[in-house]
């Protein structure tokens, strides 16, 4: 039987014309678009079906994908007659379709291919329904198969029995070291001997009040991950330039004056500790995003192609509450759906994520100024899904100008481990040298190796 009748199949002809042209003149739409359209069976033509193909396996190897490499991978599969040839690959970009809202009409693809997948079921379970021969417990049960294949095809296999899960706990253990530390190693020692370095699949955010040195700490670890033990740690700032960030790593591995090398005041005895830091920068696995604005797909887009291509160990955000999420009712709740979706990505690329994090003003209202999980701001759900949240705090920066103070005083830092979902608590000691703003492992020092500088960082 006709299960459509005299009605046209459920179809998005223009948004599938949109999404392949989207894709192809677009690399980040690649991305989200395969986050939501698996399999080519869902575009409801069979020529999109075989664009849509041919763009799975260049990206599959990870090849450009362009109207060129395309019309290259149609012939070897042997399809490109069957779309109309390249013609109608440039057809689709000469129309103007390359202002596709990208999960949009991916996901309007998606629906409408589930509509006549429906359809096609309901159909066959009329037909079973009538005849005769049929019992009602058996089309019954039919329908429920049918019905549960397609909710299934949205779903991935997350169900594992006993046996596989032990195998695989048995070799995450066979691979932890002697020393206790069998994670990213953050470079600060007590820190890793904590959190036997930071986890796979763990969210860590990390919070302070501005002034605190939040980004000047994330740096540093970044620095500390990747050049001194060869990590590679992707670092997207929503708030700095690329070339600022840059300036800031190589004050810190340089140990100069920042201030004194804005404002050209650097000696020139310091310059030559640039070059000696350049090259273990240069040599690193170090990769900065400083999109404004950016979005919580294209950052899971982004970070999924540094993983697919085996660049990924970590991944830093500064700071949460500048990144755009799903639209929301209110930006609690989107910041909710921000924080849930980073924990999400954590797992499923096996990697920890630190996710950078305002605190409310409430930290300045106590006698000690000591941050607490209740005052990260703007929503409860942020203290849930992480599973460690650290605290900058510099007791120092509180104090009184007419407090009495040595130097090594001002130095003092502590990154307060406030939740530790896997381990305990603790306030890690730090030092914090203003000159470069940077953190080191906490050790007392003579005034003279701390130099005046801003609190820019």
């Amino acid at each position: 039987m006709n299960p459509y009748g005299t009605k046209l199949p459920p179809q998005a002809p223009d948004a599938e014309k949109y999404l392949l042209a989207a894709m192809l003149q677009d690399a980040s739409a690649i991305g989200k678009a395969f986050e939501v359209i698996k399999d080519p069976d869902t575009f409801y033509f069979e020529k999109h079906q075989f664009i849509f193909q041919a763009f799975y396996e260049l990206f599959n190897q990870n090849s450009p994908v362009d109207i060129i490499t395309t019309e290259e991978q149609l012939k070897r599969n042997k399809k490109l007659a069957a779309i109309g040839g390249r013609d109608y690959l440039w057809e689709l970009v000469a129309d103007g379709y390359a202002t596709a809202d990208v999960n949009y009409h991916a996901t309007l693809i998606l629906e409408k291919a589930m509509l006549r997948k429906l359809i096609t079921a309901s159909a066959d379970v009329i037909s079973e329904a009538l005849d005769e021969a049929s019992e009602p417990k058996k089309v019954l049960e039919i329908a429920e198969q049918k019905i549960f294949q397609i909710s299934e095809s949205r779903l991935s296999d997350t169900l594992l029995p006993a046996p596989e899960v032990l195998k695989k706990t048995l070799e995450m253990i066979s691979n932890y070291s002697s020393e206790g530390i069998h994670g990213v190693r953050t470079g600060f020692i007590d820190l890793d001997k904590l959190t036997s370095g930071l986890q796979p699949g763990d969210l860590v955010v990390l919070a302070g009040r501005p002034g605190m040195g939040k980004t000047a700490f994330a740096l540093t670890l970044m620095a500390n991950s990747s050049i001194d033990f060869d990590h590679a740690v992707a670092f997207f700032s929503l708030e700095m330039g690329g070339e600022q960030l840059m300036q800031r790593v190589l004050c810190s591995r340089a140990a100069i004056d920042m201030t004194a090398l804005r404002q050209g005041r650097l000696p020139k005895e310091d310059y030559p500790k640039i070059s000696l830091a350049a090259g273990p920068i240069s040599d690193s696995k170090i990769y900065i995003d400083d999109q404004p604005g950016l979005s919580l797909l294209d950052f899971k887009t982004k970070s999924r192609m540094l993983r697919k291509q085996g660049k990924l160990d970590l991944v830093i955000i500064d700071y949460m509450q500048l990144m755009e999420g799903p639209k929301s009712e209110s930006r609690q709740v989107e910041i909710s759906r921000i924080s849930r979706g980073l924990k999400e990505l954590a797992k499923e690329l096996k990697i920890p994520v630190i996710a950078l994090s305002q605190l409310s003003r409430k930290t300045e209202e106590g006698d000690d100024n000591r941050p607490k999980l209740s005052h990260l701001r703007e929503s409860g759900a942020i203290e849930q899904d992480a599973d460690m949240v650290w605290f900058v705090h510099r007791p120092s920066y509180y104090r009184k100008k007419d407090d009495t103070q040595t130097q090594a005083d001002e130095s003092y830092s502590e990154l307060i481990v406030a939740k530790h979902r896997n381990g305990p608590l603790d306030d890690i000691k730090l030092s914090f040298v203003p000159h470069s703003a940077s953190f080191v492992n906490y050790s007392y020092r003579s005034s003279d190796e701390y130099h005046s500088g801003g609190d820019d960082f």
